[in-house]
Formats: C-alpha cells, sequence, structure tokens
C-alpha cells in the first residue's frame, strides 16, 4: 500500500497484524489508526461507520459509509455460525436504511446444496463426541487465528475433563485477544497447558520475547514434546504442519488409539504446505476426521441481508455463481477484478 494511504483498523486487529509481521520477521513500520464499533469517523471525504459482525476472523466488521450524499453499506465476510451471531441478527432486524449500494461478499451464493451449516455449539458437540469415542490422544489441526473454533475446543476438552494442550504461537495469540475481550481463555487456565517446542522457542528467542514463554513456564503450564510423550491419559492437542519435525526429532509415537481432526477447509489438506502433517499421521494409519464449519454466511443468510438493507443496488464480491446470483438478485451487479462503477 502506498505509504500516504491511511490505514484504519479495530485496535484487536492491529496487535494481531503486528505480532503476525513480527513473528515472519517482518516488523510493521506503518501507523495504524483505530476505530471503535458503532462510532463514526473520517477519512479523506468518507465518512464511516464500523460495525463489528461475526466471522471467524477476530474483530471483524461491517462498514456504512458515507459521502457525496450516497449511502454505501459493505457486509465484509461474514457468518450467522459463530458466538457473535447475534450482531448480524441485530443489523438484520434493524438495517439502515436509504442504502445506495450494498456490497455484499458473495462466497456461498448460488451452491447447490443450500446447506445449513453448523454453528460452533455444534461444533463445540462434535468434538465432546470425538474425544469421548477415543480412547487415545485428540490431535486438531485448525488456525491459530481462529479464536471461536479455539474456544469451542477448549469447552469441549473443559467438559470432557481432559488437558488441552496449546502451542506457543496459538498462546500468543490468545493472550493478545484475551486484552480485548477478558472472557477469551488464555494459557493459565487450568484445563490448558502450553506446548513448548524447540523451534518456536528459538522463534520467540528471536523475536525478544522469551518472557512470554517464561511467564507460562513460572506457573508450571508448560511442557515439552518429552513430558508430552510420558503422559498418560487422554488429552486434546493442537498440532499444524510446521510442528511436525519437533514431534519428529524427538520421537514421538503416534497411536492407533489417537485421532485427528482437521478442524479447516478440508480443500487445505491439499496444500504443499500441510504435506508433512498429511503424511505423518498417514504412516500411522490415522486419518483425518473433519469438525468444522463455513467461515462464510450461508446462500440464506445472504439473502436474508439482501431483502432486510434493500439496497438500490447489490454489488456481490468474492463470488463465481455468475448467472444464478443474476436470477436470484434483479438488481445485483457483479464487477470483474479492476472494474469501476459510479453509484
Amino acid at each position: 500500500m502506498p505509504q500516504d494511504w491511511q490505514v484504519w483498523s479495530g485496535k484487536a486487529t492491529e496487535s494481531i497484524i503486528r505480532f503476525n509481521c513480527e513473528y515472519s520477521n517482518q516488523p510493521l513500520v506503518r501507523e495504524f489508526r483505530n476505530f471503535e464499533n458503532k462510532t463514526r469517523f473520517i477519512s479523506g471525504t468518507f465518512t464511516v461507520t464500523p460495525f463489528l459482525t461475526d466471522h471467524s476472523a477476530f474483530d471483524a466488521y461491517m462498514f456504512l459509509v458515507e459521502a457525496g450524499g450516497k449511502r454505501l453499506f459493505y457486509s465484509g465476510d461474514f457468518r450467522m455460525t459463530g458466538r457473535k451471531k447475534y450482531l448480524v441478527e441485530k443489523i438484520i432486524s434493524r438495517p439502515h436504511k436509504n442504502i445506495d449500494a450494498l456490497i455484499i461478499e458473495g462466497t456461498n451464493l448460488g451452491r447447490e446444496d443450500k446447506k445449513k451449516y453448523w454453528d460452533e455449539e455444534r461444533i463445540e458437540q462434535e468434538f465432546i463426541n470425538l474425544i469421548d469415542r477415543t480412547s487415545g490422544r485428540v490431535f486438531v489441526t485448525c488456525s491459530g487465528q481462529n479464536i471461536d473454533r479455539l474456544v469451542s475446543i477448549y469447552k469441549a476438552a473443559k467438559k470432557s475433563g481432559v488437558p488441552f494442550i496449546i502451542d506457543t504461537y496459538t498462546a500468543k495469540v490468545l493472550s493478545i485477544v484475551n486484552k480485548h475481550s477478558s472472557s477469551i481463555p488464555t494459557a493459565d487456565r487450568k484445563e490448558i497447558k502450553m506446548l513448548v517446542s524447540s523451534r518456536l522457542h528459538v522463534k520467540f528467542d528471536k523475536m525478544g520475547d522469551l518472557v512470554f514463554i517464561s511467564n507460562i513456564c513460572d506457573e508450571n503450564k508448560a511442557l515439552g514434546i518429552s513430558s508430552l510423550m510420558k503422559r498418560k491419559g487422554k488429552s486434546v492437542i493442537l498440532i499444524r504442519d510446521s510442528m511436525v519435525p519437533d514431534f519428529q526429532d524427538k520421537g514421538f509415537q503416534l497411536s492407533h488409539d489417537d485421532a485427528w481432526c482437521w478442524s479447516m477447509w478440508n480443500e487445505y489438506q491439499k496444500k504443499d504446505s500441510n504435506r508433512q502433517i498429511m503424511e505423518w499421521f498417514a504412516s500411522a494409519g490415522i486419518k483425518p476426521q473433519s469438525i468444522h464449519t463455513s467461515g462464510h454466511a450461508s446462500d440464506t443468510e445472504l439473502h436474508r441481508l439482501c431483502d432486510s438493507v434493500n439496497a438500490a443496488k447489490n454489488i456481490i464480491i468474492h463470488s463465481d455463481a455468475g448467472s444464478k446470483v443474476k436470477s436470484e438478485f434483479p438488481s445485483s451487479v457483479m464487477l470483474k477484478n479492476g472494474e469501476s462503477m459510479m453509484i
């Protein structure tokens, strides 16, 4: 982005972005300007009002943008299956009036199955069921930034009476988010342990943040892979592709009593960046079990928002539904990448 462009975000979003840039050894030097939920701010000739929404990414927003006597509402990526779905319900039940254009994400528009997606409460129950029917350990692969999913897994482990073992990266993300939402569980909860692998220890050392690991260790809440190997009984363990070499270096042995859950979009299994983890579990005869729900609104939910806002024009983005969208939304416009439109 050009250096003279203003960068606006929620405070939590800025904190997560800055940590990830530092984690990736790409320190961020840009200045951020922070907005607050439902509080108008001015950027150039635009008046913008953000509205916190339900999405798998924490601190996501919809936006009302006003300029030149026109009003545009942007849905952003949203869903109605998360733990903040009530926020979208409020927007649908009390929509903004006189909207000239609604920009709406259309990832799931025109899908043939018209399926009803699981909500996070159902996801939580499915994890409880998986833990119950598994006699060994339950490994879970999911995004360390999908806060709703981490909360669902935490709640399932807690209700099942088994420890939830998270990696250092995820522990740090949770600690950052907890500063903005105190209900988010962190590594200091009694049900949570933090796994410190050698590669992540080196990473945090290079970041100059070993104090984070030390503080957890001081509370006797951290363990290494060798200690994990000696643990008896059930547990729920987060694992990602980048962690597999550390497990292999320590001679960690998977058991036929173990289970592995893939809690992301299944297509990600085909990516080369997940080749190690796919091969490691396959070598032990363990197939991935899917417990997941879409991070995007369903076809029905997208229609509900469009009908409620009743904009003069619906501008569909992030969709490959083509003519199906046009037939379902007579007033819709689908723009190509780089194509502009005057409202």
